[in-house]
């Protein structure tokens, strides 16, 4: 890995709706589900079945909520203007509630307002996603360049037993140049100063971003961040400015660009 890989900015986006993303498929009307959904009853029996259990499956409850690339391009317009030509990394969770966009790289390519030089997306990689993408990213971010990162929380089905989705997305602009927040090698073996545990690929980033906001990390402060599966192990920040780091929250209804503000409240 190579030296001064960074975070320069961060900004999260949820789900406007108050109402429980995700129910029992049983509890999902006909009439509710998302055009363009013949497959679905089939994927939902193939998911069933694979989980192995009665009543683990849940289905996100689409009806009235913001698509997987109205989230991501909400979270991307939190990071603030961005000139030039930029990498975008996409980094799904598990496959969106609708077939014909379930893995929408090529409309967010064309919906944001800066120019997308290389775009890749990696899929399916559960709660893994959040820490994994940074290893990724340093390999692949051009020296002396600047990447645009987006991590999403936001699969159609999933197993219940292993956690609930929060329907998040997290943007983040990375670097290898000088930022606030340093990504720190894995071959550093120095212990954390503060442990941060989130559901999930966005869950600890959330936490993260409030921390940041909260004036509660200090300068120099050392955080790992950690998803909670015990499997992948936790990954290292080193918090050099906090105060210099900004932080954006975007709430995000059906039909993005409709937004408010802190999706806290």
């Amino acid at each position: 890995m190579s030296s001064g890989f960074a975070i320069t900015a961060l900004s999260v986006a949820r789900d406007a709706s108050e109402a429980p993303l995700y129910r029992p498929p049983s509890e999902t009307p006909p009439e509710e589900a998302p055009p363009g959904l013949d497959l679905m009853p089939h994927l939902v029996r193939v998911l069933g079945r694979r989980l192995g259990e009665e009543g683990r499956l849940l289905v996100m409850d689409t009806l009235g909520r913001a698509g997987l690339a109205d989230m991501i391009v909400a979270a991307l317009d939190g990071l603030g203007p961005i000139e030039g030509p930029h990498n975008l990394f996409l980094v799904q969770s598990g496959q969106d509630h609708a077939p014909t966009a379930a893995f929408p790289l090529a409309e967010v390519t064309e919906r944001v307002e800066w120019e997308v030089r290389e775009g890749l997306a990696l899929t399916h990689l559960a709660e893994h996603g959040g820490t994994a993408v940074l290893d990724f990213a340093d390999w692949a971010i051009p020296a002396g360049e600047e990447s645009v990162v987006a991590v999403t929380d936001r699969p159609y089905a999933l197993d219940s037993a292993r956690g609930v989705a929060d329907g998040r997305v997290v943007a983040m602009r990375l670097t290898h140049g000088p930022a606030p927040v340093r990504v720190v090698r894995e071959s550093d073996t120095a212990a954390p100063d503060r442990i941060i545990t989130g559901p999930g690929p966005c869950g600890a980033w959330a936490r993260f971003a409030e921390l940041v906001e909260e004036g509660a990390l200090r300068p120099g402060e050392r955080v790992a961040l950690d998803n909670g599966s015990g499997v992948r192990p936790v990954r290292l920040l080193h918090v050099l400015r906090p105060d210099r780091l900004p932080v954006s929250w975007v709430r995000v209804g059906s039909g993005y660009p409709t937004t408010a503000n802190d999706p806290r409240s």
